[in-house]
């Protein structure tokens, strides 16, 4: 007899449901054809920061408004470690009428990303505003679209900078001229995505039965006005259009208080690459109660990442009620271990939802 989670996998894999995951990665896969240089900073947790990997995902939780909040610190073995901080705020309206009428509901959100890169202090700090609908389409299904437009706002320190032109000969002299000219130390500029999903809810049958089922599958793009990001004036640095193609399941283990998690995401932004793969099983430590409110839920999750041909990443999820916080850390496993001595960087991931009531 097959364990409960092939069963699951396996009739999937044989419904109508699984040629919309496929649709979606035969799209996405498609669009990846754009040249380019740059590349977005990322978190490890990917699906932990969900308006960075698809505008649709906006309102797209069980609850009323949620609250995350990204850090990551990379490379901190090296003399100037890159920083990156999220902020996300979003919430679903209609959900009441959505859980009568069975039709769609409207997601909002806003989402702010602080990220510096080297030495020479190259900032980016941009806020975003998003919009999803979620349609229902099945009895367990929805698609979801969603867009979402920013500002962002890009900083340089040239002083920071070692010129040619500033080496004597024998060693850097700081006190030579650079000789450039035609730059300015500040550059900002619009942005805007988009982004589609299909999801599946299947909620479990009663607080013993542990046989939930969620999926989603999803493709989304960014930049798509490909700004000229460059700090000098008579330059063109277009940044590229950025494809994400994702998709996460849960998977509750029948009877038990066991479920699994995979998943995958693939982003391409010109001819950088990127694919992570990852699994987490979560326990349920206590069962929280609907009607005896002061009988909290909580749960464990261990598990992992990995980033293609650059690092493996542990991870631990611990959840109390409607708080969450998640801890992961990139250890290095690609030519860059040389310089970093394996060290990657941490990250740290926290959740607050308020509970319809």
């Amino acid at each position: 007899m097959k364990p409960p989670y092939i069963a699951y996998t396996t009739k999937l894999a044989r419904s109508t449901k699984m040629k919309f995951i496929w649709f979606i990665f035969s799209i996405g896969f498609f669009l990846i054809t754009f040249d380019a240089k740059s590349q977005d900073a990322q978190f490890a947790q990917f699906n932990n920061s969900p308006l960075t990997l698809n505008p649709s995902l906006t309102g797209d939780f069980k609850g009323n408004i949620r609250l995350l909040g990204n850090y990551r610190n990379q490379w901190s073995s090296i003399s100037a470690p890159y920083k990156t901080y999220g902020f996300t705020c979003d919430m679903g309206l209609i959900k009441e009428k959505e859980k009568k009428e069975k039709t769609g509901y409207l997601g909002i959100g806003v989402s702010f990303l602080s990220d510096r890169s080297s030495s020479f202090q190259l900032d980016l700090n941009q806020v975003n505003l998003s919009v999803a609908y979620h349609s229902h389409i099945a009895r367990y299904s929805y698609l979801s679209a969603g867009i979402m437009g920013g500002y962002a706002q890009r900083s340089i320190n040239f002083n920071g900078i070692k010129w040619d032109s500033q080496f004597n000969g024998n060693n850097y002299d700081p006190n030579l001229p650079s000789f450039e000219t035609g730059y300015a130390a500040n550059k900002s500029n619009a942005d805007f995505g988009a982004g589609m999903h299909w999801s599946y809810k299947k909620e479990e049958t009663n607080y013993k039965a542990n046989d939930q089922l969620f999926i989603n599958a999803g493709i989304a793009a960014f930049h798509l006005n490909q700004p000229n990001i460059s700090f000098y004036s008579s330059a063109k640095d277009n940044l590229p259009i950025k494809v994400v193609v994702h998709n996460d399941y849960q998977i509750g283990i029948k009877h038990t208080y066991i479920s699994l998690s995979p998943s995958f995401a693939y982003i391409q932004q010109g001819t950088q690459k990127n694919m992570m793969a990852g699994l987490s099983i979560k326990r349920k430590l206590i069962e929280g109660s609907q009607i005896l409110n002061f009988v909290k839920g909580s749960a464990i999750s261990l598990g992992g990442y990995y980033r293609v041909g650059d690092a493996i990443i542990p991870y631990i999820l611990m959840e109390y009620a409607n708080y969450a916080i998640g801890i992961s850390y990139d250890t290095n496993v690609s030519k860059l271990t040389k310089a970093t001595s394996g060290k990657g960087g941490i990250e740290i991931f926290l959740k607050l939802i308020t509970l319809d009531h």
